[in-house]
């Protein structure tokens, strides 16, 4: 049996970058494939994610304390969640790699690499890494399922130019976004598909068992989720949440001057939530609002009325919304509503499928299964 081994964002203590990790892996060994996750962590990274109260400068460290004295032991569980979901739901390599040069000196022997989802190929991530085109290895088959280079914001032409010849090295190469394959073809001359998500080759039924059968919040309620800060998103939940008269529950925190949020009644933080909370709280929902791709998914997965700020300005929710069937007004009456209440979701459900077979029989012969 070849042996697979994938590099992403598996690490990161954000919902997405976490499930996506997982379900890659996981359709993998659906086809056959046994694979392990290198575990690539970088001490950036790491420290980013730590609680917000551990890390930093003293004086940083105290007003945090303060500022999160009631939360303390919920952040605190909110990591362990993470990190607990990490090692007990993925395969991971036996070592830990902390830089590009352990990785290139460890010699690792899969038969087939694969550059995972996410933004990985985002050079301007905080947490990005030559690692994530595979320039530690050469002499085997390599595979780039479904990176994502995010926005794409400005990029200079040195970055252009390590890109091209880092790509120019995969034997396939697929990416999330059609923005994304455009540039990708433009600057190696290279044929790239346009591949789903990893989450989006998952059943449904998977992730509403990971959801599991019980609501952790009892009633109705708004779900909020935005990776980074965004007051629209919070205005839109409160001006939604006076409409239906129902709190509005929100994951994580978002630092100095950007947590007054929580001094209002109107929102509910609900802080011990790794990945599978995460899922319930979307599953249970009455309503989700937010800016991000993979609450996007989810929204379609569970069926729910979704808010998402600008969906026609950010080209991953565009390109999920035209692949499933959901067409997206210009008009500013539709800014945030990407999917409708009592919207009829049996088309999206059925385009869903057959992105689901797309990306397997891809990944199938991308292996050589």
């Amino acid at each position: 049996m070849k042996k697979v081994g994938i590099i992403t964002y598996h690490a990161s203590h954000n919902y997405g970058s976490m499930l996506q990790a997982y379900a890659l892996q996981h359709v993998l060994s659906d086809i056959g494939l046994s694979s392990e996750i290198i575990n690539f962590r970088t001490a950036k990274q790491k420290d980013f994610y730590r609680p917000p109260f551990q890390k930093g400068r003293i004086y940083r460290r105290l007003y945090r304390v303060l500022r999160y004295r009631k939360h303390i032991r919920s952040l605190l569980r909110r990591h362990e969640l993470f990190e607990r979901f990490m090692t007990e739901n993925m395969v991971l390599s036996a070592e830990e790699y902390n830089t590009f040069g352990q990785l290139a000196a460890a010699g690792l022997g899969y038969d087939v690499f694969i550059s995972g989802s996410d933004q990985i190929w985002n050079v301007r991530c905080f947490d990005f890494d030559p690692a994530y085109f595979l320039r530690f290895t050469s002499g085997c088959r390599k595979v780039a399922y479904a990176p994502s280079m995010g926005p794409l914001p400005d990029i200079e032409d040195e970055d252009y130019e390590f890109i091209a010849t880092a790509v120019r090295d995969y034997d396939y190469v697929s990416v999330r976004e059609q923005q994304t394959a455009d540039v990708i073809r433009r600057i190696t001359g290279k044929d790239v598909c346009v591949m789903p998500d990893p989450t989006l080759l998952m059943p449904p039924e998977r992730w509403y068992a990971m959801a599991g059968e019980e609501p952790l919040i009892k009633g109705d309620y708004i779900f909020l989720y935005s990776p980074s800060y965004r007051p629209s998103v919070f205005r839109q939940a409160k001006l939604l949440s006076g409409m239906s008269g129902i709190k509005v529950v929100v994951p994580m925190t978002y630092g100095k001057g950007r947590d007054s949020w929580m001094d209002d009644p109107v929102f509910y933080p609900y802080l011990e939530a790794g990945p599978s909370e995460f899922l319930n709280l979307c599953r249970y929902a009455r309503y989700v609002v937010g800016a991000s791709f993979h609450l996007a998914v989810f929204a379609l997965f569970f069926h729910k009325p979704l808010w998402s700020e600008e969906p026609l300005a950010d080209a991953r929710i565009r390109n999920l919304m035209q692949i499933t069937g959901n067409s997206l007004k210009s008009d500013a009456p539709v800014r945030f509503n990407c999917i409708p209440e009592g919207y009829d979701f049996s088309r999206t459900d059925s385009l869903m499928r057959k992105e689901r077979e797309k990306g397997i029989m891809w990944l199938s012969e991308a292996c050589q299964v």
